[in-house]
């Protein structure tokens, strides 16, 4: 594939110069038209060696082939006409060769990113996917395939590519229960110290649990995990954990509650792709069972929970939230 994309692009390179040559040429052709209306246009040395040169090549056509009609002289137009015509076929070749250069570019981009599983290598990817597109559809007046075949075999492609981004993935939203109150008639910097050791006793836990990615707002956080029960141990390290930082660390009088939730799903995703990046149902879900949760609790979707042993851990919610069934973990120490 490397070596096509390099006799491509040379191949290129010199097309681009036939076409630079043929533009100066029509210029100089064009030129000595010019030196009939100038005013001792003949008198610059220059301008006679050009005169000259024109002349030649003129008296070559003339020799070669008929140019007179009707007693004129149309070599200088046969020339110009027939320049003109390569200068338009060696348009047309080189857009053919930039189009095929781009071509092996995405194919060359589109092995890297199933590498590098990179998603600004998938961009680019679907950026020459589209270029290729729309070269398509601008040849539909030639082809026999119609223009919903073409846009149903270009969406094709692209599924497949973005298939090879979705994963399975397990999120857990974790808040602090009345963070607002917890501040008021306290002392910034002792809020400020809080809240940080706080965060710190957070990724300290989910660092110990495999954490894959991380966001987090002023007083919560939304984690992503490979394997549920990787996601379920960081929530309830959290809660079984959280009452020796509340003895030993704050800095506050009110003490730390949290509430958690835990659901899984197919979402896009790229390991050079921040956690803010990435979107979904299954994020959104984790998010309103969170909500939903009472403090010292983690609200799980049934369908997260992929290990029928777990099961003995929870107690069955009494709500469906976002259309799913839910259980309920609670910290009883």
């Amino acid at each position: 594939m490397k070596t096509r994309l390099t006799l491509n692009s040379i191949l290129f390179f010199f097309i681009r110069i036939l076409f630079i040559w043929t533009f100066i040429l029509i210029l100089f052709f064009l030129l000595p038209l010019s030196f009939n209306i100038l005013d001792n246009a003949s008198s610059y040395r220059y301008v006679r060696y050009l005169i000259e040169a024109d002349r030649m090549f003129l008296d070559l056509v003339n020799h070669a082939v008929p140019t007179r009609i009707k007693g004129a002289d149309i070599s200088r137009w046969l020339i110009l006409f027939i320049l003109c015509f390569a200068a338009f076929e060696l348009k047309k070749i080189k857009e053919d060769i930039l189009y095929k250069i781009e071509e092996l570019k995405e194919a060359r981009f589109f092995a890297k990113t199933i590498q590098r599983k990179s998603f600004h290598r998938l961009w680019l990817s679907l950026k020459y996917q589209l270029r290729y597109f729309l070269s398509n559809i601008k040849k539909i007046r030639l082809s026999r395939r119609s223009p919903l075949r073409v846009l149903l075999l270009e969406r094709k492609n692209i599924d497949q590519q973005l298939d090879l981004f979705k994963r399975k993935l397990v999120f857990l939203s974790v808040d602090v229960v009345n963070s607002t109150a917890m501040k008021e008639h306290e002392d910034p910097s002792l809020v400020n110290y809080a809240f940080s050791e706080y965060r710190k006793f957070l990724e300290n836990i989910f660092l110990r649990n495999n954490s894959i990615k991380s966001s987090w707002t002023p007083d919560g956080v939304m984690v992503c995990f490979s394997k549920f029960e990787e996601a379920f141990s960081a929530g309830k390290n959290v809660l079984l954990e959280l009452s020796g930082f509340n003895q030993t660390v704050k800095t506050i009088r009110s003490d730390f509650s949290v509430r958690c939730g835990i659901n899984s799903g197919i979402v896009y995703f790229d390991e050079h792709m921040s956690m803010e990046e990435l979107t979904g149902r299954a994020i959104d879900v984790a998010g309103h069972l969170q909500k939903q949760a009472d403090p010292g609790t983690i609200l799980v979707t049934e369908l997260s929970i992929d290990a029928p042993e777990l099961f003995r851990e929870f107690d069955q919610f009494d709500k469906i939230i976002d259309g799913y069934k839910v259980y309920l973990w609670k910290n009883i120490t």
